[in-house]
């Protein structure tokens, strides 16, 4: 792997080279930003670019969008006379090129802070290539395909403690099966929104659940199901909901439904489903906070006891003051209100530290599982 320096009157060739000693890593200079771009366009090595930030107006945009994609780019890293929000703003404009792997320090630094940063995007790209996503949305006909051979199966993510480090609960998430491969949610569910299929998907999902536990007894946690303002625009949706749960003897109370919103829509159905699952005893998570429509608004309307960190907080506030300063704002609010918290995305250990510092007890992510089948999820009880 290579770095490519951009050096300037504070950027130098030479305190990198210091940051990284012991790494198998080399490093190659340049003064313009035009002679990095031929050289990454001519060189099929791993790189990582370390750069002040330059006006986007400096660069021609086909060279930013070919850049970005290209396959060896690891990451970018900004070393930044600027301050923190400038920063945050790169970040931005490199998903808007679909390119995440961002990062920035502002200057001054150490050489420890240095090789802290590279050490990130390594990580980050190297925990890319373990995530085996497949994202593309599937054809409708497909779909209704699966739908019609019932080929969508549960998959579970642990919610583990970050007192003891067992498990608290489980998160219900789902998967498509099909001709040897595993698609993820994104490649479906907005297509079962589109056809009105969510409600009796989740009944399908909850079911198939519940009957796979009914064989693990030792797990006495909380199970966590996704719903979406589709379903709870259904009448009766909390009332199969909770006959479903009735059917293989599930205490209520182990029930916890985290709700998506992909349009906020408050009528009489909405409320007198939350109404009843809370009358049951199930606890009610807003989840994703802070995200689309999901926030402090539906805090004062509805009798939420759970809020969802969303996983864009959680891998932002180890590198973006403002990040943790939200994070530590939604702990203080979520305190008041008497809700617990779930930080879900956890997938380094400096995010976990900072978690545990805000007093978070319930966290979620790679660091600790990724979604599994019944099977290997309960295994995980064991240790």
């Amino acid at each position: 792997m290579k770095l490519l320096i951009m050096e300037d009157e504070f950027i130098k060739q030479s305190a990198i080279d210091y940051a990284i000693s012991g790494l198998e890593i080399t490093s190659v200079s340049f003064h313009c930003i035009d002679d990095v771009y031929q050289y990454i366009c001519n060189d099929n090595e791993s790189f990582i670019l370390i750069s002040e930030i330059l006006s986007v107006a400096d660069i021609q945009i086909e060279h930013i969008s070919k850049a970005v994609n290209l396959p060896n780019l690891i990451g970018i890293i900004f070393l930044s006379q600027y301050g923190e929000d400038i920063i945050e703003m790169t970040r931005h404009i490199g998903q808007t090129f679909n390119f995440h792997n961002v990062h920035g320090l502002t200057l001054p630094n150490t050489p420890e802070q240095i090789r802290e940063k590279i050490l990130s995007v390594i990580a980050q790209e190297d925990l890319k290539e373990q995530v085996n996503d497949i994202p593309l949305l599937l054809d409708p006909i497909v779909i209704n395909n699966a739908w019609n051979n019932d080929l969508f199966v549960p998959y579970f993510q642990a919610q583990f403690s970050s007192i003891n480090g067992e498990i608290q609960g489980i998160e219900i998430l789902s998967r498509l099966c099909l001709d040897g491969l595993i698609y993820i949610p994104d490649c479906f569910i907005s297509v079962l929104i589109k056809q009105n299929r969510i409600t009796e998907f989740t009944y399908r999902i909850l079911q198939k659940t519940l009957s796979q536990l009914s064989t693990y007894s030792e797990f006495t946690g909380y199970i966590a199901l996704n719903i979406d303002y589709q379903s709870l625009n259904t009448f009766d949706f909390a009332k199969k909901i909770l006959h479903i749960v009735h059917l293989y003897n599930l205490d209520p109370k182990r029930l916890t439904l985290e709700v998506t919103e992909n349009q906020s829509i408050i009528n009489i159905s909405v409320l007198n489903n939350l109404t009843i699952f809370r009358m049951a005893g199930c606890s009610l998570s807003v989840d994703d906070f802070g995200t689309k429509f999901s926030g402090f608004s539906e805090l004062l309307k509805f009798p939420f006891t759970e809020i969802k960190i969303d996983r864009e907080y959680t891998q932002n506030m180890t590198h973006s003051s403002r990040a943790y300063k939200v994070v530590k704002a939604i702990c203080a609010v979520a305190q008041s209100l008497d809700c617990q918290v779930v930080a879900e995305g956890v997938e380094t250990k400096q995010q976990r530290d900072l978690l545990l510092a805000l007093n978070i007890r319930s966290l979620q992510g790679f660091l600790y599982s990724k979604p599994l089948p019944i099977g290997e999820t309960m295994a995980l009880l064991k240790y």
